[in-house]
């Protein structure tokens, strides 16, 4: 499979580069509309992956001005800036589909077997025009939108958090800066996954994870601890109060990825090769 990739984030078309290709496809990179225009002059692609914002051109003028080159391409818009009015906006520039960043190793795999189902109907006489049409329907749309709160005194911290996650698909981040600060961000909104640091100036971490726990409506929620203290008899009182996952600080940015994709309940991390940032 061929496939052309217009993105102009150097880590996101590596990593996305990296993902396709070990997939056995054949992967054009550019980093810019303009020169994804000029590779679609010189070759033909099944599967056309652009983003939305680029330097220039964005992902939309640039399929308007593709539409009528490799028409039998799949054309699929990126963005991080999912509006209503913008996903309604493709199917008049000639995409099938639209996906919203940031993307994980699962959509991509998802997007591949759609491709290879739409090629493999598209040379069957009938089929090419409803396959087409089918696409429209992304694996995006299948999944709930998830909440994690990251619970930390020290804003760097969250940041640091915040920037090792960002790969995770359909997630929305809340902040809080104290304890008391989470127990309040509990009640006014939903939470999937609390990230929670132990050294907290006005409640103790281990407070924080008793007090949830101890509450019918939130006892569910999935406690990683991340902090600094790394000695067993912590780390033994705060699996023994409940929680769900315990990690050190400094941390290894894919790991945390890692545990907090497997207490979202995504799936088995330990059959996730890579992340895709």
């Amino acid at each position: 499979m061929k496939i052309l990739l217009i993105e102009d984030d150097d880590l996101v078309r590596e990593g996305l580069s990296g993902f396709l290709t070990d997939a056995r496809c054949q992967v054009t990179a550019a980093g810019s509309a303009e020169a994804g225009l000029t590779e679609l002059r010189q070759q033909h692609f099944d599967l056309i992956l652009c983003d939305f914002r680029l330097p220039g051109m964005n992902g939309l003028e640039f399929f308007q001005q593709a539409r009528d080159r490799d028409s039998q391409a799949v054309r699929v818009l990126m963005t991080a800036y999912g509006t209503p009015d913008l996903e309604a906006a493709p199917t008049k520039a000639g995409v099938q589909e639209f996906m919203a960043k940031p993307l994980t190793l699962e959509t991509m795999e998802h997007l591949m077997v759609r491709v290879r189902d739409q090629a493999m109907d598209s040379s069957r006489p009938g089929r090419a025009e409803g396959s087409a049409g089918e696409l429209r329907k992304t694996a995006n749309e299948e999944q709930p939108m998830r909440h994690i709160l990251v619970i930390d005194d020290s804003v760097t911290m969250r940041r640091m958090v915040l920037a090792s996650l960002r790969s995770l698909e359909r997630v929305r981040f809340k902040e809080a800066a104290s304890g008391l600060e989470a127990i309040e961000q509990l009640a006014l909104g939903p939470v999937d996954l609390m990230i929670l640091d132990l050294n907290m100036p006005d409640m103790h971490g281990m407070e924080v994870l008793r007090f949830v726990r101890s509450q019918s409506g939130h006892r569910h929620i999935p406690i990683l601890i991340l902090t600094t203290r790394g000695e067993e008899s912590i780390k033994s009182e705060a699996m023994a109060s409940g929680a769900s996952a315990y990690l050190t600080k400094p941390f290894v940015p894919d790991i945390l990825a890692q545990e907090v994709w497997g207490l979202l309940g995504t799936g088995d991390v330990r059959l996730r090769k890579k992340i895709l940032h």
